[in-house]
């Protein structure tokens, strides 16, 4: 039944009709700890481009789980959105960091190829490699 009201506040946004803020968080209220309630918000946000509500539901996740590795991928996108560029390329610094970490200590081999995949087509679609690289490296 959450869902549904946190759908019904999508629905609300999309067709601009009454007050989809008092729908869209009901999953979160309904688990407040649990992180799967603002991820999915954040990238509820960020397809809306939505991008400081999107980075402050990524807030929310990092702050639950820091070790979400793949959080810093979705953050960058929205920041890059909200027209920070510096910013943005330290959140994808620190996914590629949190990924060789990941890979180095044996854990988050699962998702690993599909969230570096993701992550370097972001970075080269929008023209940061060097930065992202030159950052990285240094």
């Amino acid at each position: 039944m959450v869902l549904l009201w946190s759908r019904y506040g999508e629905y609300l946004r999309h067709t601009k009709q009454g007050t989809p803020d008092d729908f869209l968080p009901s999953e979160l209220e309904h688990s407040p700890v649990s992180v799967d309630g603002y991820l999915s918000l954040g990238d509820y946000y960020l397809d809306q481009s939505d991008s400081r509500r999107a980075i402050e539901q990524y807030g929310y996740v990092l702050e639950l789980a820091p070790t979400r590795v793949d959080v810093h991928d979705k953050l960058a996108l929205a920041l890059l959105q909200d027209k920070n560029r510096v910013e943005a390329i330290s959140e994808w610094k620190r996914f590629f960091a949190g990924e060789l970490s990941q890979i180095n200590n044996n854990r988050g081999l699962e998702t690993f190829w599909g969230d570096f995949g993701r992550a370097c087509d972001h970075v080269r679609t929008r023209g940061f490699s060097s930065d992202v690289k030159a950052k990285w490296t240094s």
